[in-house]
C-alpha cells in the first residue's frame, strides 16, 4: 500500500455512530437554561437596583445642595427651596421625600442655613420589602449672602 492509497483509505473510512455509546442528553440544555436563567436575571435585577439606589443617594446629596443654594438667596422662601429639591429628585426618580431647613423658615435672619433631605427607600424603590426602614439623607450647610 503506497502513501496515496493510505490517505485515500482514511478519507473514505466510514465513521461509526457514537451516539449509541453516549448517555441520552436530549433536553439537557433546556434544564440547564431553566436552572441558570433565574439566577442570571436575579443578579441582573439586583445590579440594576443597586445602581438605582446609588443614584437616589447621590440625588439626595445634590438636592440638598441645590435647595440650600436656593435658600440663601435674599428673598427666597420655603416653596423655592422645596421646588429646587424636587427638581433634582424628580430627575433621579424620587417621588416621596421630606425636607427640613434650619431655621424652619428660610426668611428668618441667620448667618447659616442648613437643608436636610430624607429619601425613604421603601416609598421610592421598585421592591420595597427588602429596604423597609432604609433612608438616604443628604444635607448641606451654606452661609447666607450678604445684602
Amino acid at each position: 500500500m503506497n502513501v496515496h492509497q493510505a490517505s485515500m483509505s482514511s478519507k473514505t473510512r466510514k465513521y461509526t455512530n457514537t451516539s449509541k455509546r453516549l448517555p441520552n442528553r436530549r433536553g439537557a440544555a433546556t434544564v440547564e437554561l431553566a436552572l441558570v436563567l433565574p439566577l442570571f436575571f436575579t443578579l441582573l435585577f439586583t445590579a440594576y437596583e443597586f445602581g438605582r439606589a446609588n443614584l437616589m443617594r447621590h440625588g439626595a446629596e445634590s438636592a440638598a445642595y441645590e435647595a440650600a443654594r436656593a435658600a440663601i438667596v435674599p428673598g427666597a422662601n420655603n416653596a423655592d427651596v422645596r421646588a429646587a429639591a424636587q427638581r433634582v429628585l424628580a430627575s433621579v426618580g424620587v417621588d416621596q421625600f421630606t425636607i427640613t431647613t434650619v431655621p424652619a423658615n428660610v426668611q428668618t435672619p441667620s448667618n447659616d442655613l442648613e437643608v436636610r433631605i430624607a429619601v425613604p427607600l421603601d416609598q421610592n424603590f421598585t421592591i420595597s420589602t427588602f429596604v423597609t426602614g432604609f433612608v438616604f439623607t443628604g444635607q448641606c450647610r451654606l452661609s447666607r449672602e450678604r445684602q
